[in-house]
């Protein structure tokens, strides 16, 4: 009678990827993830205490849509300027220019790369869309 016997072998490799190989790889992910193409933008009618209606240029939003119609299900992201904020908001003003990211698109960026994709998310977005954001929330 012959005795057999079974090893299991595990290999454990680790992978060594340097940050200018995960940055462009974010990069490729941001692009297919948010479709440049199909973004819009719009400046809100915003109301003076006295109620004359002007547009806001100191708040944009983006959103995916036809260019006509906006529901905010389709947004993507805002842009706020220094002078959207009241001169009492240090806090805030020290942020400025903004970029506020729909959660459910930060969600599932800190769900792959933890915090890591927010610097190289505030480049891309920012030579994508000719902006100008000091820090993304």
């Amino acid at each position: 009678m012959r005795g057999f016997l079974f090893i299991n072998v595990f290999i454990t490799m680790k992978y060594i990827i340097t940050e200018s190989r995960l940055h462009t790889a974010m990069i490729r992910l941001f692009g297919q993830y948010i479709n440049i193409d199909e973004i819009q933008r719009y400046n809100p009618i915003e109301e003076t205490p006295d109620g004359e209606e002007y547009e806001d240029t100191n708040k944009t939003v983006f959103y995916v849509g036809d260019g006509h119609y906006f529901d905010s299900d389709e947004e993507v992201f805002r842009y706020y300027e220094c002078d959207y904020f009241n001169e009492d908001a240090y806090e805030v003003l020290q942020k400025c220019p903004l970029l506020t990211l729909d959660s459910s698109i930060s969600d599932t960026f800190n769900g792959l790369f933890d915090d890591l994709w927010i610097e190289p998310f505030r480049q891309w977005i920012n030579n994508e869309f000719n902006l100008n954001a000091k820090v993304v929330e």
